[in-house]
């Protein structure tokens, strides 16, 4: 099998949409797979007006049903993913097709790689034509004992990518019924289950299709599964899936309470443990399932006094609670907990946003600058920059009569070298002052970048990968009402220094932001420092370079600070 081309892809998003988290989601999935066709499937009545899709499928809410047998209870949408999901699938034309939530995004298209590699078969449990691909998070592994959610058949149902057909096949169930709602409420724990359904959305999709193909009774509810159970949920999980981590498909969530303790990795499968499965099912590996099994062993041992601890410790309190106080208890922590992590935001949160930058940026909107004086590393420097940035463009700004031999820019710029403006300090070792090195070979290095972002970085530095990438697309999104910027900037910890101890102190060996305001930040007049005159002081200048490139971008105007 060759390559699955992007324009045999037809992406379904479904589910809510979201002012800030849909555009995003929307707009990854056209970086990643350009010519894919997309789907919106919603509810009737949604407003999408300038979201960029293909086409748009409108279906009757079925509504959700409460999760928990408690006040303000979250919503269980089982029954709204099964209608927007089959309902966008059965608009596809397309061979492939993948099933993604609003809240989440793509980006890059490294779960392709992974589709046409697994082609060994267990015919006994094979239900798909071909494997389907779903990630890591939320697939349940039931043989770790002292994990807080034990669930077999429970593949993850945030990231579906597989033939059309077999997705169609999977999403070809009935809606979940009000006695499965209720189930566990009132007919098998009406005392002490503060759950209320039968089944996870996810154990009730696999289930189903797994009846299609096999005939076997399934379990009574959630919690009531047999060892067998457990052996044919990974021989199907082994004939018909393939488990991959979210940096494997290339996946993003855009909400990050989806990361709650029950998806920690002790009770879910990783790549690897289904790697092992598939070797035992579809190439009769024994050797991985033993494997396999010895490290699930080892991993509940370490689980251990954990277990110990919390059951006779916190269960104990809880017994000598009233009943109905013990079934509150729990999402009433939950909330609390979340109402204490959202004091103290303030001006950063949301509600005080003036702009939001709904947009997901990678290497291909960014121009790099590397600028100062060429060195003997500045070669390594470029290097790391196409390692972890692939596709950005790449500047050298450097000072007339440098050699830029050896050195994989795009542009080189070379401007007059305006030397330095006296010391920063004498002592402990003499440091002179490039201030003004910085700004000349800066700015004209930003000016000839032609990318819609830019990073300005030193030119004896490398880059060790590419993870600020996600930070900045998460962190400045918001700008505020005491904003200069049209979006943060974003700098590094290390020679930031804290207010009170050098103000204006942030470090000015990294950069990144939108080009424009990279440009203002480096429009400052050349420093013309005469020096302190207090020559107790390590300093010999009223302003450090950071503080003068700082100072002067909030202010646009030089006074000392201090004396």
């Amino acid at each position: 099998m060759g390559l699955v081309d992007n324009k045999e892809i037809t992406v379904i998003v479904q589910g809510d949409v979201d002012g800030e988290k849909t555009p995003i989601c929307l707009q990854s999935i056209r970086r990643a797979l350009p010519g894919a066709f997309i789907i919106l499937s919603t509810w009737e009545g949604t407003d999408v007006e300038g979201l960029e899709y293909d086409e748009v499928v409108f279906s009757e809410d079925p509504g959700g049903f409460d999760e928990f047998n408690v006040p303000f209870s979250p919503k269980n949408n089982i029954n709204r993913q099964i209608v927007s999901t089959y309902h966008g699938l059965l608009k596809a034309k397309t061979v492939y097709a993948l099933k993604l939530r609003t809240d989440f995004y793509l980006c890059d298209d490294g779960f392709k790689d992974y589709f046409n590699i697994y082609n060994r078969e267990c015919t006994e449990y094979k239900i798909f034509e071909h494997k389907v691909i779903c990630c890591e998070l939320y697939s349940r592994n039931p043989r770790y004992i002292f994990s807080d959610m034990k669930r077999a058949y429970h593949p993850s149902d945030i990231f579906f990518f597989g033939y059309t057909k077999d997705l169609v096949r999977l999403f070809d169930v009935p809606l979940f019924s009000k006695e499965d709602e209720e189930y566990m409420m009132w007919k098998y724990y009406p005392n002490n289950s503060i759950s209320t359904f039968r089944y996870d959305a996810e154990s009730y999709l696999w289930m189903n299709l797994v009846n299609k193909g096999i005939s076997f009774k399934a379990p009574d509810d959630l919690e009531k599964y047999t060892r067998e159970d457990i052996d044919r949920s990974e021989a199907t999980f082994a004939a018909n899936l393939i488990i991959l981590s979210n940096d494997d498909i290339g996946l993003k969530t855009l909400s990050n309470s989806i990361y709650r303790k029950e998806a920690v990795p002790q009770n879910c499968y990783t790549h690897e443990d289904w790697e092992k499965l598939y070797a035992f099912y579809c190439c009769n590996d024994a050797k991985e399932y033993i494997k396999y099994l010895l490290l699930i062993f080892v991993k509940n041992l370490s689980f251990l006094p954990g277990y110990f601890f919390k059951n006779l410790l916190f269960n104990g309190i809880k017994k000598v609670m009233p009943k109905g106080f013990k079934s509150f208890l729990h999402p009433a922590y939950n909330r609390f907990k979340g109402f204490l992590n959202r004091i103290g935001k303030r001006k950063f949160d949301k509600m005080y946003a003036v702009d939001y930058y709904n947009e997901i940026i990678d290497s291909r909107d960014i121009g790099v600058v590397v600028q100062g004086m060429a060195r003997d590393t500045t070669g390594e420097t470029v290097k790391s920059i196409r390692k972890h940035l692939p596709h950005a463009q790449v500047i050298l700004s450097i000072f007339e009569g440098e050699s830029a031999n050896g050195i994989d820019a795009d542009i080189v710029v070379m401007s007059k070298d305006p030397g330095t403006c006296g010391f920063i300090r004498k002592y402990p070792h003499e440091q002179r002052n490039n201030v003004n090195r910085e700004i000349v070979s800066s700015r004209a290095g930003i000016e000839a970048c032609t990318r819609k972002y830019c990073i300005k970085m030193r030119s004896d530095m490398i880059l060790t990968g590419s993870d600020f990438l996600d930070i900045y697309n998460r962190v400045s999104r918001y700008v505020t009402t005491e904003s200069v910027v049209s979006r943060r900037i974003m700098v590094e910890a290390l020679s930031t220094s804290k207010s009170g101890v050098l103000n204006f102190g942030i470090s000015d060996w990294w950069y990144m932001g939108l080009r424009n305001d990279l440009l203002k930040l480096f429009s400052a007049d050349l420093y013309k420092d005469v020096g302190k005159r207090d020559y107790k002081s390590e300093y010999r200048c009223n302003l450090t370079p950071e503080q003068y490139i700082a100072y002067n971008f909030y202010v646009n105007s030089f006074t000392p600070i201090f004396f």
